[in-house]
């Protein structure tokens, strides 16, 4: 063998060795980049016991990095306080979500939310790291439409939390989707009114009044028209009072707009045009419950002179609840009649 044949095999030599380690890089470099972009759910999928990630939260959310987490519309002045867990204390720290998850083959099983510092350093927990807003939402929207009722229901309130994100549409999908358990659907229509958008009011305005809906559902509809910001649910909840189909519905869309900004002087109204005993009876329970003079002034006259003795009875009822001179003033004039 000659010399320069001797050189030409060390050269091929050399080359395939170095094509031999570059196939090595590349199959060590493959999972990393492939890793890189996988999904949130096939990453979270390939987790087996605790995972936890993060992602920016919406303005107004602040929690004590345990269990409560409290929500302040834009629109609003009040929170909305959400305990999601059995601790609370009044420590309210600003966003990001932080989301626990459980996972076991493959499947969720546990959905946690949280806001605020972790205070759990002994657990082995797969740091997910932070995410988009926008992946997170449509993660937790997606478990929320196909997972078990138990995790489903539990994975609405970091998607409703997440920044940025027009998210009202889904959950009034959500809600409307009667394949999924009514227990899924409440949360989902608590939230779409939680966030303060005011396209929200005639949808549901719409489960509420809807005959072919199931009942307990209707009547979530009416609590979730009294929380919309600025009372913006209160004539809707008037109206199916006067209007609405069943007895039960109008009798809780009474109940919530005597909790809300309804003026005292509308329910009265409203009392005056009942004709159904149920809804006299639900209306003195409704004024029994405020303190302004007007609905103590408001049971006084019912007391006096409602023509049915049964109303006339209810409304001495709960006059007797109340700490007014009006009141004992009332009942002394009648025992020295």
């Amino acid at each position: 063998m000659t010399l320069s044949d001797t050189s030409a095999r060390r050269a091929r030599v050399r080359r395939a060795g170095s094509l031999l380690a570059a196939g090595m890089t590349l199959a060590l470099l493959a999972p990393a980049a492939g890793s890189a972009q996988q999904s949130l759910a096939q990453r979270i999928a390939g987790v087996q016991g605790e995972a936890e990630l993060r992602f920016a939260s919406r303005p107004g959310v602040c929690g004590n990095g345990e269990g409560s987490i409290s929500f302040q519309s834009p629109s609003e002045n009040v929170s909305t306080g959400v305990r999601t867990h059995d601790n609370w204390d009044y420590d309210c720290e600003p966003g990001p979500v932080r989301v626990r998850l459980t996972v076991s083959n493959g499947t969720v099983t546990r959905v946690r939310s949280y806001v605020g510092r972790s205070r759990d350093t002994g657990s082995a927990v797969t740091d997910l790291g932070v995410v988009g807003a926008r992946e997170a939402t449509d993660y937790f929207l997606g478990l929320a439409r196909s997972a078990s009722e138990q995790v489903a229901r539990k994975a609405i309130t970091p998607a409703a939390l997440a920044d940025s994100v027009t998210v009202w549409p889904r959950l009034i999908e959500l809600a409307r989707d009667r394949n999924r358990p009514t227990d899924v659907r409440k949360p989902a229509l608590f939230w779409a009114g939680q966030i303060g958008e005011t396209e929200v009011l005639d949808p549901v305005r719409a489960i509420a009044n809807d005959r072919s809906e199931d009942e307990s559902m209707r009547k979530h509809a009416t609590f979730v028209l009294s929380q919309l910001p600025d009372g913006a649910g209160m004539p809707a909840l008037l109206d199916i009072a006067r209007h609405g189909e069943t007895i039960a519905v109008r009798k809780q869309a009474l109940f919530w707009a005597g909790q809300g900004g309804t003026p005292t002087a509308d329910l009265l109204g409203l009392y005056h045009e009942f004709r159904d005993p149920e809804l006299k009876r639900q209306m003195i329970f409704v004024l029994s419950q405020r303190d302004d003079s007007a609905a103590v002034d408001g049971l006084i006259d019912i007391a006096r002179n409602d023509p049915d003795h049964s109303m006339r009875k209810r409304a001495f009822f709960w006059l007797g609840q109340k700490d007014d001179p009006r009141v004992i003033q009332l009942l002394t004039s009648i025992l020295e009649k």
